[in-house]
């Protein structure tokens, strides 16, 4: 229903795509690290629907529990969620509502769900074809914004 939502309004289509730029730079970050046996942890398409929750709870009023961060994994999800909720204080910041923010996560994670069949990162993948099509590079990532 949401995905549907976003689609016919041109203003939710970008805001995912805003939502949507930490998640990729996130990944492209620790995928350069792991190929580079920087980390152990590679990435999945359910890390990403896990941070997606966690925020959703925090626009909610909800902050998430701390994560044990004893895991790589965990570290990622924690970063991804505060990278997310980053974003959506800054929208907040400029008159987008909390609705409009969840109904754009929701979208993202129903995204997630068609990506991810039979591969755990798909969506993952996706985006990192998607950013290549709109000529987005890794430089262009603003070190204040992505926590690491």
């Amino acid at each position: 229903m949401s995905k549907e939502i976003v689609m016919k309004n041109p203003e939710l289509n970008h805001l995912v795509m805003i939502l949507e730029h930490p998640v990729w730079a996130l990944h492209q970050i620790w995928t350069e690290d792991f190929k580079a046996n920087k980390t152990g942890y590679n990435p999945t398409d359910s890390s990403v629907k896990s941070a997606i929750r966690r925020t959703m709870g925090h626009l909610k009023g909800r902050p998430p529990k701390p994560l044990p961060q004893t895991k790589e994994k965990d570290q990622w999800i924690h970063n991804l969620t505060q990278n997310l909720w980053q974003t959506c204080k800054g929208q907040l910041k400029q008159s987008t509502s909390k609705k409009d923010l969840l109904v754009c996560l929701v979208a993202i994670e129903d995204s997630i769900k068609v990506h991810t069949v039979g591969n755990p990162q798909g969506y993952l993948t996706f985006l990192t074809g998607f950013f290549a099509q709109i000529d987005t590079t890794i430089e262009e990532i603003d070190s204040t914004t992505i926590q690491r």
